[in-house]
């Protein structure tokens, strides 16, 4: 949201090597300043991820849909849902890559990718891979449907986090993800 890596926000707060933190701890988060150091970084990371795209076979945007259409199902999700939230990410395009980081159609963080993985899937997750991109997105989208009273706040954790809903409410930017 902010436009600053995790790394920026760990040496901000001078986090300890396993970056953990408590639940309910408060985190500066740095400045977005052009032409810092993390921005540079940041810049350096979105290109390396571009590249990296650039090696795996690009899907058309109809079998993209298409992927995800069969991925809900096997995940018990609305497919309209999981197809609205890939359109509006990412227009269902694989080589998509956000300015912070998060990776293809359906835009998925790297972090994200990673807690998937683990306690979500149980398997590893190549995100820069179509098929595993879909259900990592399709995953997160199951669990927040099943964390959340409403679609509308599934769709807003999705966007802005889970947590960060519950903690602030909807920002202006979720509210116009969420209408959209």
């Amino acid at each position: 949201h902010f436009h600053v890596t995790p790394q920026a926000i760990a040496r901000r707060n001078h986090l300890p090597k396993s970056l953990v933190i408590v639940l309910g701890q408060r985190l500066a988060i740095p400045r977005h300043v052009a032409g810092s150091a993390a921005q540079q970084q940041a810049g350096a990371e979105v290109a390396h991820l571009r590249r990296l795209l650039a090696r795996h076979a690009e899907p058309t945007r109809t079998q993209v849909a298409s992927l995800i259409t069969s991925t809900a199902a096997r995940w018990n999700l609305d497919h309209r849902l999981a197809l609205a939230i890939s359109w509006q990410e990412s227009g269902f395009n694989m080589r998509e890559v956000s300015p912070v980081g998060a990776i293809g159609a359906m835009q998925v963080m790297p972090y994200t990718g990673a807690y998937l993985s683990a306690d979500v899937v149980h398997r590893s997750l190549d995100l820069l891979d179509a098929s595993d991109n879909v259900t990592a997105g399709v995953a997160l989208l199951s669990v927040l449907t099943h964390e959340t009273s409403s679609e509308r706040e599934a769709v807003a954790g999705y966007y802005q986090g889970l947590q960060s809903v519950r903690d602030h409410g909807m920002y202006r930017s979720t509210k116009r993800y969420v209408a959209d």
